[in-house]
C-alpha cells in the first residue's frame, strides 16, 4: 500500500477503534495532591538564575493567543477550552445552509455550527456502552441528515434528535450520499454497500466493487459513483453496479493506490481525488487524468505532492482538493493551482453551502473556511503537545505542562503560552502563585518564582515524573528506576526508594506521611524519616495518587484499576472502566475525579464510581482544580477541558 494511501487508512481505523473503546486547600495534579499555598524563595544556590528566554512562536500561535475564544462547545460536564471549539479529529461535513452545518468525527463526536457557534450533540452509544464514531455525513435537509461510521453505525437527524438506525452490517462505513431521504447509499469496508429507501436499510456485499470503499456520490437515483481501495471507480445506472477497469492516461492505475474522494457538479463533470495525489475526471462517457494533474503516477517521492482525502466544488469551474499537511488545490475550469489553506493539519473532508461559504475539517479538530479567494482558520489551538499535568493555586491561576517543555498558564479569563525549557515535562505542583514546580524527562526541574521559570539543578538524569510538597522547603519528585528526589528549600538531593521499579505519581497528608505509586502495583510510603513498601492490593502498574486526608488516598493506575487506602489497608474500589487510568484529583472525600484513555472522565460522589462525559475522544493524563465546581482535565492533543 502507498505510504498515503497507508496514512488515511490508519486515520480511518484510528477513528473506528476510538469508538470501540481555579487556590484550594488540596490542589494537584495528575501525579500529585496539593497542599495549603505557602510563601516561597528562590535565592538559593540550587537554581540558575537565568530567565528563560521567551519561544519563537509562529503568526498562527500568535494569533490564537490575540483572537478572543469563539463559544464552545460543552457536554453536561465538560466544556471544550483547547483547541477550540473542540479537539477531536474531525472526518465528514455537510450543512444545509451556512448557517445549518454538521461535522462528525472520531470519539462519537456530533458538532453544529448554527452561524454564531458550536454545539456538541450528545453521543450515541453501542449496545456495548461505547460511543458510535462517525466518518461520513449528508443530508437531504436540516431536518433529515444521515451519519455513518463504525462498525455498522448509522444514525439520523430529524431537526431535534439524533437517533441510531439499523443499517444491517457491522462493517466500518467511511461515506453516505442520497438523492433523496428514501434513496441513501452507504459503503464501507470490503465492498459493504448499504441502500435506504422508504422501509429502511438493506446491506449487500458487493463481489463487483469488492473492496475498501470510502466515499460515494451521485447525481440521480440512477446516477451514483463509489470510489475505493486500488483505484476502483464504481457506478450505479439503477440497476446494478459497474467496475469501471480503465481510466484514461493513468496507465498504471493497478499500483494500488486508493480514490477516496468524489464530487461533481453534474453527471458530466465528475471528480475523483486519490491518497496519492491522484485526480480525475469524468465527461460523461469516460474517467481521463487531466493533463496538469498535480501528481504523475506511480510512486513518486512522498512529500513532492498531496495525499487527497476529499473533494467539493460549488460549479465545473470552482472544485476545490485537500487533504494531508493542509495541502489544498484549486481547479478554475482550465487548471489545478496550489492553494494555501490556513492550515497545517490534516483535512478529511470538505462542503460548501456555495462558492463563497465553503468548509474543510480535519484533525484535531481544525476547522478552515473559504470565501471562494482565501481560506482562514475557524478553530484555534494553543498548542497540540500533550498536556500531561495541571496544577491549580486559584481560580484565577492555573498552570499546565506537557511535551516540547510546552507550559501554559490560566489568569481567570485566558490560558496562555509561557516561556520555559524545552524538556518533556511530565509533572508540576505548586505551594503558591510565587512557587510552582514542573519536572520532566532526564532529570529536568523548573521552577517559577512568580516572574519567571528557571532551571533547577536534580542531581539526576533520570526522567522525573510527579512531583508533591507540602512547603515551599518540603518537595518530593519521583520517577524511572525509582529515582525520588527531594527539596529542603536550598537544594535538590536523592533519596532512597528501595525499589527499582519506575514511580510515576507522589502525594501526601504531611511531612510524615507522603505516598509514592508505580510500576507493578508499586506504592511506598514514607514515614519521616525513611521509605518503605506497603501492600496496595494493585497488581497492575499504578499512574497517580492524590488524597484529602491521611485516611482518604486514591491511586489509580492500568486496566481501570483504582485502590484506595483507609488508614489501615488499600484497597480495591471498582469501576465499570478498564482501560488505563492516568489522573486522580478530588476536592474532598464526596467528590474525586478519575481520568484516563478514550476521553474517560470518572466521578466519586462518596459511594460509586460513574462514567462523565467530556466529550474528548483523547488520552487526558492531568486533573486539578480549586474547587468542586472548577475543575481541570488535560491531555493528548493540547486537550484542555474544564469543569464548572
Amino acid at each position: 500500500m502507498p505510504a498515503a494511501r497507508a496514512v488515511f487508512s490508519a486515520l480511518i481505523a484510528g477513528a473506528l477503534a476510538s469508538a470501540l473503546m481555579a487556590g484550594a486547600a488540596a490542589c494537584g495534579s495528575h501525579h500529585d495532591g496539593g497542599s495549603p499555598p505557602l510563601d516561597a524563595s528562590d535565592d538559593s544556590p540550587g537554581f540558575d538564575a537565568t530567565p528563560r528566554d521567551a519561544p519563537v512562536e509562529s503568526a498562527a500561535e500568535a494569533e490564537a493567543e490575540a483572537a478572543p475564544p469563539p463559544p464552545t462547545p460543552c457536554t453536561t460536564d465538560w466544556c471544550w477550552v483547547n483547541p477550540s471549539p473542540q479537539g477531536n479529529t474531525l472526518l465528514g461535513v455537510w450543512g444545509s445552509s451556512a448557517t445549518d452545518i454538521w461535522a462528525v468525527g472520531q470519539g462519537g463526536t456530533l458538532v453544529h455550527f448554527d452561524g454564531a457557534g458550536w454545539s456538541l450533540a450528545p453521543a450515541l452509544y453501542t449496545d456495548a456502552g461505547a460511543p458510535m464514531s462517525f466518518v461520513g455525513i449528508w443530508g437531504d435537509s436540516s431536518s433529515d441528515v444521515f451519519a455513518v461510521g463504525s462498525s455498522g453505525a448509522v444514525a439520523h437527524w430529524d431537526g431535534t434528535t439524533w437517533s441510531p438506525e439499523d443499517g444491517k452490517t457491522t462493517a466500518n462505513l467511511s461515506g453516505v450520499w442520497g438523492s433523496s431521504g428514501t434513496d441513501v447509499w452507504a459503503v464501507g469496508a470490503t465492498g459493504t454497500i448499504l441502500h435506504r429507501d422508504a422501509t429502511g436499510w438493506t446491506a449487500t456485499q458487493s463481489t463487483v466493487l469488492p473492496y475498501n470503499l470510502y466515499a460515494v456520490w451521485g447525481t440521480a437515483t440512477n446516477d451514483v459513483w463509489a470510489v475505493g481501495d486500488s483505484y476502483l471507480l464504481g457506478h450505479w445506472n439503477g440497476t446494478k453496479w459497474t467496475l469501471i477497469t480503465s481510466i484514461g492516461s493513468l496507465s498504471d492505475a493497478g499500483l494500488g493506490d486508493s480514490f477516496v474522494g468524489v464530487w461533481g457538479s453534474d453527471s458530466k463533470n465528475v471528480w475523483a481525488v486519490g491518497g496519492m495525489g491522484t485526480i480525475v475526471k469524468y465527461d460523461g462517457s469516460k474517467w481521463t487524468a487531466l493533463p496538469g494533474n498535480p501528481v504523475p503516477p506511480g510512486y513518486p517521492d512522498y512529500g513532492t505532492y498531496t495525499p487527497f482525502n476529499a473533494v467539493w466544488g460549488s460549479s465545473a469551474t470552482d472544485v476545490w482538493a485537500a487533504g494531508l499537511g493542509g495541502g489544498m488545490y484549486h481547479w478554475n475550469g482550465s487548471t489545478w493551482a496550489e492553494a494555501k489553506s490556513a492550515t497545517a493539519s490534516d483535512l478529511n473532508a470538505m462542503w460548501g453551502a456555495d462558492g463563497t461559504h465553503v468548509w474543510a475539517v480535519g484533525a484535531g479538530g481544525t476547522v478552515v473556511t473559504g470565501n471562494g479567494s482565501a481560506w482562514a482558520s475557524a478553530s484555534t489551538s494553543l498548542t497540540a503537545d500533550t498536556m500531561a499535568s495541571v496544577w491549580v493555586a486559584s481560580a484565577t491561576d492555573a498552570w499546565a505542562v506537557g511535551d516540547q517543555g510546552t507550559v501554559l498558564h490560566f489568569d481567570g479569563a485566558t490560558w496562555s503560552k509561557q516561556a520555559a525549557g524545552t524538556a518533556p515535562l511530565q509533572g508540576t505542583w505548586g505551594s503558591s502563585s510565587s512557587d510552582v514546580w514542573a519536572v520532566g524527562a532526564g532529570g529536568a526541574i523548573e521552577h517559577w518564582d512568580g516572574t519567571s521559570w528557571k532551571a533547577a539543578t536534580s542531581g539526576t538524569t533520570a526522567p522525573l515524573v510527579g512531583v508533591w510538597g507540602t512547603a515551599s522547603s518540603d518537595v518530593w519528585s519521583v520517577g524511572a528506576a525509582g529515582t525520588i528526589v527531594h527539596w529542603d528549600g536550598s537544594t535538590w538531593s536523592a533519596s532512597t526508594s528501595g525499589t527499582t521499579e519506575p514511580l510515576t505519581g507522589v502525594w501526601g497528608s504531611g511531612t510524615t506521611d507522603v505516598w509514592a505509586v508505580g510500576a507493578e502495583g508499586t506504592v511506598l510510603h514514607w514515614d519521616g524519616s525513611a521509605w518503605s513498601a506497603s501492600t496496595s492490593a494493585a497488581l497492575d502498574d499504578l499512574q497517580a495518587i492524590w488524597g484529602s486526608g491521611a485516611a482518604d488516598v486514591w491511586a489509580v493506575g492500568n486496566a481501570g484499576t483504582i485502590v484506595h487506602w483507609d488508614g489501615t489497608a488499600w484497597k480495591a474500589s471498582p469501576s465499570t472502566f478498564e482501560g488505563p487510568l492516568y489522573g486522580v484529583w478530588g476536592s474532598g472525600s464526596g467528590d474525586v475525579w478519575a481520568a484516563g484513555s478514550g476521553g474517560t472522565a470518572l466521578h466519586w460522589t462518596g459511594s460509586a464510581w460513574s462514567v462523565s462525559v467530556t466529550g474528548s475522544n483523547e488520552q487526558l493524563v492531568g486533573l486539578g482544580g480549586s474547587g468542586s465546581g472548577d475543575v481541570w482535565l488535560t491531555g493528548a492533543g493540547g486537550v484542555v477541558l474544564h469543569h464548572g
